[in-house]
């Protein structure tokens, strides 16, 4: 069922989204395998981040594992963001820390992170926002345990979020010398991938980012990482900053815009849905519901109970009737329709 029925624009990319069961040899192979033993690679979209990018930038600069290899891609930016990277490399960068700057036309986070990461050659890959900061300790304890867990793809840790006067403070406060990682259920796995670091292998299966979402790529990304049904480690430690700033972020602002907001959250959802295939495990299932279910939660707040209706029935194509996230929703769209519109307002927000 495609976003069409709902009223929206139709979204249809079978092209890119192929089953993971079956995907093409030029898919798997579209990003190198193996990468440079120990190198991390960090891979940052930037777009008009000149207030914030120089702190992302020495966010890096401080982390305790080495080596390091900086790949920013600029994302068409019309302020002064190029020049305080340029700036940042020549004074910033050494042997073992290097940054690369790529400056591509206007074209969204995805395409800028998927070039970023053709360009990479690390054995590691760290996503990152350009508004965003990173623990000190982060890339050493997630890259070492990985090295002690050789057979899953993906560690990470928590994450905080704070406002740009006290988020740089935490960097090297939150920093732990040792960090301690535990194998976690494919159903823990963060759906902000920036939380944890991934190996080079894990994105060539993957797949690229999908460059036709404006909002939650991170999200879809996160779904069809859990497809592979491969454990990752956790840790209890925070080592990923979220910004909280007045400035616009890669998904955009959607105040006053629900109608276009439902669209773009349908359009990764049904990316997942394609990507992942009727044969995907049941974390990945109720990662997708869990989407439709914020989408069913906007419209009925808004008195859509017709397309509202529609998505509780594809929340019911893809989990079982005894499953917690189907029984929520159901629990929460029959109350909707006795009592009105104050129940999904008053759910969305919890």
């Amino acid at each position: 069922m495609g976003s069409s029925q709902f009223g929206f624009e139709p979204f249809y990319s079978r092209t890119f989204n192929q089953k993971l069961s079956s995907m093409t040899e030029d898919c798997v192979n579209w990003l190198t395998e193996g990468g440079v033993s120990g190198l991390v690679s960090v891979i940052i979209p930037a777009y008009n981040r000149e207030r914030l990018i120089v702190s992302a930038l020495d966010s890096i600069k401080k982390q305790s594992y080495r080596p390091i290899e900086i790949i920013v891609v600029d994302d068409g930016s019309t302020d002064r963001t190029v020049r305080l990277i340029e700036k940042w490399r020549s004074q910033s960068t050494t042997e073992d820390l290097r940054l690369h700057l790529e400056i591509i036309e206007h074209s969204g986070a995805p395409k800028a992170r998927n070039t970023g990461l053709r360009i990479s050659k690390g054995e590691f890959i760290q996503y990152m926002d350009s508004d965003d900061l990173l623990v000190a300790s982060k890339i050493q304890s997630q890259a070492q345990a990985l090295r002690d867990f050789p057979t899953v793809l993906f560690a990470w840790s928590r994450l905080i979020s704070a406002k740009p006067d006290q988020a740089e403070g935490l960097v090297e406060c939150l920093a732990r010398k040792r960090s301690r990682f535990r194998k976690s259920s494919v159903s823990a796995t963060p759906l902000l991938i920036q939380q944890g670091l991934l190996r080079r292998n894990a994105c060539r299966i993957i797949g690229p980012w999908n460059e036709e979402l404006i909002k939650n790529q991170d999200w879809e990304y996160s779904v069809r990482y859990v497809a592979l049904s491969v454990r990752g480690v956790e840790s209890s430690d925070i080592g990923y900053i979220w910004v909280k700033h007045d400035g616009q972020r890669i998904g955009g602002d959607w105040r006053g815009r629900w109608e276009k907001l439902v669209s773009c959250i349908l359009m990764a959802a049904d990316s997942a849905a394609l990507a992942t295939g009727e044969t995907r495990p049941l974390a990945a299932s109720e990662k997708i519901a869990k989407n439709y279910s914020i989408a069913m939660m906007i419209l009925l707040s808004n008195g859509d109970t017709v397309r509202a209706a529609i998505l509780r029935g594809r929340i019911r194509s893809v989990l079982p009737f005894y499953n917690w996230v189907r029984l929520k929703n159901e629990v929460v769209f029959m109350l909707s329709m006795l009592i009105g519109s104050s129940v999904a307002n008053y759910m969305s927000r919890n």
